[in-house]
């Protein structure tokens, strides 16, 4: 088994060369380093300070669901433990996952709340998280094949098959509120450890916590899915604010198209999408009928920003780790 893991690496690291190197290829370095460097110090200043306010939004969620389980940490703590999560989930294989264990012991040990309640908030967060992540992929792809922008013939049933993947990822958290979500199974060797025993006795109580909160606080789980919508209004607004910065007007279905790729690139078991997320916006962006080097431009700049964050997450998580007052330290 360790050897195939091995090999499935070796196989992800070589896609991830051969996708760097081939985006490299369709550019030209020299209209790219001019199009970065259009870039006004202004535009910069209001890009970063659009991304710090989504970064802001992005706990909002998580911050309501915490006050249906009656706890009430303060909203900047909430803010520190998600910067964290992230900056562990995309300097690691597949940023869907990886930074939730983080928010649990940070938001347990730090705010006094129970580590199964504090499971259960993540859990239920991260739910709603990918029900609205996979939506707007399947609006995305939607879209796509509306514009006809790729030279094939797509299936009749594709369109379909793009709106199932609207509706069916919305179905998760009905599916959680009523209390019958399948259970996670754990590896044989993790059930062994007393640490895993507790951490899998927390989980298999998420089902049950998550349908009595939607019976007790059917407000709070609605303004869950409503902010999940505002999320990503907010990821469409600061993604069209970035192609701006580098000249381009794009519409509506043509910034969709490619904020839909960007999207899909992170599905991808790499660090931060690394490759693919490159090649994607360089083949969109082409599709689209623009200069390749606008897309390789667009990725590193989105490159930037969350590599940025990313290490500004990892010096949190470092300190809120180390010191019991770091947060307060470090909000003063």
């Amino acid at each position: 088994m360790t050897q195939n893991r091995k090999s499935i690496r070796l196989v992800w690291f070589a896609l991830t060369g051969i996708l760097v190197v081939w985006a490299l290829r369709q550019v030209s370095f020299a209209e790219m380093w001019l199009t970065l460097a259009s870039i006004q110090l202004p535009m910069l200043a209001l890009l970063l300070a659009v991304n710090s306010g989504v970064i802001w939004l992005f706990s909002s969620r998580w911050w309501v669901i915490l006050r249906a389980l009656n706890y009430r940490p303060p909203y900047r703590h909430l803010i520190a433990y998600r910067l964290t999560a992230f900056g562990i989930s995309y300097f690691t294989p597949g940023t869907q996952f990886g930074g939730e264990p983080a928010q649990i012991f940070l938001l347990s040990r730090r705010d006094n709340i129970p580590s199964g309640d504090a499971i259960v908030s993540v859990a239920v967060d991260k739910l709603f998280e990918m029900a609205f992540n996979f939506a707007f992929l399947g609006v995305g792809l939607f879209i796509t094949l509306q514009t006809g922008i790729f030279a094939v013939k797509t299936p009749i049933a594709a369109p379909v098959m793009a709106l199932s993947l609207i509706v069916l990822p919305l179905l998760l958290p009905v599916l959680l509120c009523s209390g019958k979500f399948p259970r996670i199974p754990l590896p044989s060797r993790a059930v062994k450890s007393s640490v895993w025993q507790k951490i899998a006795a927390a989980i298999h109580i998420v089902p049950a916590k998550s349908a009595a909160l939607c019976h007790n606080s059917p407000r709070q789980m609605l303004s869950a899915a409503v902010l999940s919508v505002a999320i990503w209004l907010a990821l469409v607004a600061e993604y069209r604010l970035m192609v701006q910065a580098l000249g381009l007007q794009l519409s509506f279905s043509e910034t969709i198209v490619l904020l839909t790729a960007a999207r899909l690139a992170f599905l991808f078991p790499t660090p931060g999408g690394l490759g693919t997320l490159e090649a994607g916006q360089v083949i969109a962006m082409e599709a689209l009928g623009f200069d390749p080097a606008l897309g390789l431009s667009l990725s590193l700049l989105i490159r930037a920003r969350d590599v940025l964050f990313g290490l500004g997450g990892l010096w949190l998580g470092h300190r809120l780790s180390n010191s019991p007052y770091a947060v307060k330290d470090l909000t003063k």
